[in-house]
């Protein structure tokens, strides 16, 4: 049968440990390296500290795949803090020791342990203090350099994984394999603080689309003077309450019809933020338009 039985499911169904990794963690979680088995990494919390001769590990929670295989991957929680000790220095040299995430399946390793731990892998001491191999079932969550003459210091080596749609933090050069990859994978390098999308054959920027700023409509006021007779005569506008902050610019016009009469173009002045004064002169009475426009 190709296809596991279906979670949830009515009537006496049964699935197995490997059928509920696939069906859970396999449906929920980003594919990397497998079809069915999930990219491990941490997804929130465990993080790994030092607080004198003892590493701590804060609560948090994680996805170790043990081997990229059918068998799926598993999901481990850490409810609280756990502190263990450092393995003492060498007299001699420097020591690269890691700290890793580690889950036992005795139906599939062998192991006769059904359980997840923490566990400090022993490095070699030497002057190049090479970094040990990361052992098969185990999540790489710290290194930390033992030197044979000072304090101990931590390097955070945790690898991050995500939901379905999510992104995936990592930077630039530990980005996540590609063969299982969904077309569209977001991921947020740290060290780059670039957002990349996985286009299916290649890693591109996610460029954003930036915020259309609309042009600023400036403030505007407009109106009608009637000079009822003729002669020449000086009138003060009001503009509306707060309309502008700073003196506007203000054009006029005469409202007439050709050849009517004679006149002469209005002529604005003493322009501030709240009125203006406007001179005209005309041989009998008519209609003056103006507006007023903000600068800027």
């Amino acid at each position: 049968m190709a296809l596991d039985n279906v979670l949830p499911i009515g009537g006496n169904i049964s699935v197995n440990a490997a059928e509920f990794r696939r069906l859970d963690v396999g449906s929920t979680m980003v594919h990397d390296t497998h079809p069915l088995a999930c990219r491990p990494g941490v997804t929130s919390g465990m993080t790994p500290s030092l607080n004198g001769s003892q590493i701590r590990v804060s609560s948090g929670t994680a996805i170790v795949t043990p081997v990229a295989s059918n068998n799926g991957s598993y999901r481990v929680a850490n409810v609280d803090d756990v502190s263990m000790p450092l393995y003492a220095k060498d007299t001699s040299y420097p020591r690269t020791d890691i700290l890793v995430l580690k889950v036992y399946d005795g139906t599939v390793d062998g192991s006769n342990k059904y359980q997840a731990s923490f566990e400090m892998i022993k490095g070699v001491a030497s002057a190049s203090f090479p970094t040990p191999a990361t052992p098969a079932g185990a999540l790489l969550l710290a290194r930390i350099i033992v030197s044979n003459t000072g304090s101990p210091t931590i390097y955070d080596s945790r690898q991050y994984t995500c939901a379905v749609g999510g992104t995936i933090a990592c930077y630039s050069n530990s980005r996540p394999t590609t063969w299982f990859l969904q077309k569209g994978q977001r991921i947020y390098e740290l060290d780059t603080n670039k957002v990349m999308l996985w286009t299916g054959s290649s890693w591109r920027e996610d460029t954003v689309i930036p915020q259309v700023t609309l042009p600023r409509i400036p403030a505007i006021a407009s109106g009608t003077v009637t000079a009822s007779s003729a002669g020449p005569a000086v009138f003060t506008i009001q503009f509306p309450p707060g309309r502008f902050s700073s003196a506007p610019r203000v054009v006029a016009s005469v409202r007439s019809a050709s050849g009517d009469f004679t006149w002469d173009t209005p002529k604005p002045y003493n322009v501030t933020s709240t009125q203006f004064q406007m001179f005209v002169k005309n041989g009998r009475g008519c209609d003056f338009d103006w507006i007023a426009i903000e600068n800027g």
